[in-house]
């Protein structure tokens, strides 16, 4: 079809997401290895223009929630100045174990980062 399958927008989200943690100074993949998994509860595409392959796009990502339990990140995907989809995950705090995780009680200082992150982009 030439365009774009739409499960891909799902992975230009965590790219954009996972580069904004990383540039902010909470590496997901560092925070794994202290034991702060942040995996995906629920995921949201709005598709409004189909993105054909070879196009470059925008994806700007932002905090749009951040409580002591989860994160929620709202995503816009542009190519040339037009949206093309817009969308929003949410992820949870859990531990090795897979338990839920209050980050500010078992990591201050990363929940500190988080909020940081939050404060810039709102």
């Amino acid at each position: 079809m030439g365009i774009v399958h739409h499960t891909n927008h799902f992975r230009y989200f965590e790219e954009a997401r996972m580069e904004l943690m990383r540039n902010a100074g909470a590496d997901p993949i560092e925070l794994e290895k202290l034991g702060i998994i942040i995996p995906n509860v629920d995921a949201y595409a709005k598709y409004i223009r189909p993105i054909h392959c070879g196009e470059l796009i925008n994806v700007n990502v932002k905090p749009a929630e951040l409580t002591p339990m989860k994160i929620k990140f709202e995503y816009k995907i542009t190519h040339d100045g037009a949206l093309c989809c817009t969308g929003y995950t949410t992820h949870t705090f859990v531990g090795e174990d897979m338990k839920p995780l209050v980050l500010k009680r078992a990591f201050p200082e990363i929940a500190k980062k988080l909020e940081e992150i939050f404060e810039a982009c709102v």
